[in-house]
């Protein structure tokens, strides 16, 4: 076969030109698009790649998460049931938009430089979706703080009210980049400057409301340490350690992604995590209504006479610890003491809100 001379694309393909690409398929006599030994696709489809790929791992652990969440909370309200449902389809469907997107340049068009130049209409609707799912999950958390502190601290309700707009800017932004890129679909135009400026203003926005929620939310547990029982501190401490770790992780990838885009502003890098951003929200959301039993249950403790509480039973053993020297070994004599101690713990979704009581009853 003849070698094809290949014509000079745009430098973010990086192709070489002039040279000769042959391609051995199920038909050796098709010629390719054009005559190129090598296409270079680390600027871009490559972190699409590895994005779509650590998408569909978080995406799965999504799926993991949603069967713990309908086999141990049957008594959820139905609302919050078709919520999380709702949100668990918009993930799937962005993942699926995700790998069919791939599909064409990788797959049923391999070779055709003319795919590899241009943007994938499937790729590029998926940037509103996400931005929609991450809003709402970002929606229902601040919805969780102002039950917690509604009639408490006006000066945090006010600035929940302040996040609303830079929520919004997120589907707004996203949705102002879509029709950008419909208007010229090739790969060049997702690096213009002002493709690359919407960009970092919209991971900034997220990284920003990310951070803000998780402050907000560790401020008002943080005001309630200063309950009378051992054990309302302990519920506290759990929600703030769920708080950080659920809520910190998507502010950290905003803040690699808005890193990936000022360090590579002409290439696609930062794809390769901020495709799983989408589904670390639903992950977040379904680790807070998971977690709800964990802070819920009580530890055993013990105290310095050697008293023992088992916190299922709610029974107090006492243990003999005098022994004669002279006798001979006898078992360990206990005296039972079953102390009922009722906890109401008023729990909405993940904790909005807190109100425990200790009313010890003697048995």
């Amino acid at each position: 076969m003849k070698p094809v001379r290949g014509r000079i694309l745009s430098p973010f393909t990086g192709c070489e030109p002039n040279r000769a690409f042959i391609v051995t398929m199920s038909d050796p006599t098709t010629p390719v698009s054009c005559g190129l030994t090598s296409v270079n696709l680390a600027q871009s489809y490559g972190p699409i790649l590895i994005g779509a790929n650590l998408s569909c791992v978080a995406w799965g652990i999504s799926c993991m998460q949603l069967f713990l969440y309908y086999t141990n909370y049957e008594n959820d309200s139905v609302a919050l049931k078709i919520f999380v449902f709702c949100i668990w389809i918009m993930d799937a469907v962005g993942q699926a938009m995700v790998l069919a997107g791939l599909w064409p340049a990788l797959i049923t068009r391999w070779g055709s430089l003319a795919e590899l130049s241009v943007s994938q209409p499937l790729l590029v609707h998926h940037v509103w979706l996400a931005a929609t799912v991450g809003a709402i999950v970002q929606v229902f958390f601040l919805r969780r703080i102002y039950k917690f502190a509604s009639g408490r601290n006006r000066l945090l309700l006010c600035i929940l009210l302040l996040q609303m707009p830079f929520i919004l800017w997120q589907i707004v932004g996203a949705i102002i980049y879509t029709v950008w890129q419909a208007e010229d679909s090739s790969l060049g135009a997702l690096t213009e400057h002002r493709a690359v400026v919407l960009e970092i203003s919209l991971r900034a926005d997220t990284a920003f409301i990310d951070i803000a929620i998780a402050v907000a939310m560790v401020y008002s547990l943080y005001r309630q340490r200063s309950a009378n029982f051992a054990r309302s501190k302990r519920l506290v401490h759990r929600l703030i350690i769920l708080t950080i770790v659920t809520g910190l992780w998507t502010a950290i990838i905003a803040i690699v992604v808005l890193s990936l885009i000022a360090a590579f502003p002409t290439g696609l890098q930062f794809s390769a995590v901020e495709f799983p951003l989408n589904a670390l929200y639903v992950n977040a959301l379904l680790a807070n209504l998971n977690a709800r039993k964990f802070l819920r249950n009580a530890d055993v403790e013990f105290n310095t006479y050697g008293s023992e509480t088992d916190a299922n039973t709610g029974t107090m053993v006492l243990q003999n610890m005098s022994r004669s020297r002279t006798a001979a070994p006898t078992a360990t004599s206990t005296v039972e003491i079953r102390v009922d101690t009722s906890h109401f713990v008023d729990i909405d979704y993940s904790l909005d809100t807190l109100k425990t009581k200790d009313a010890p009853d003697a048995a």
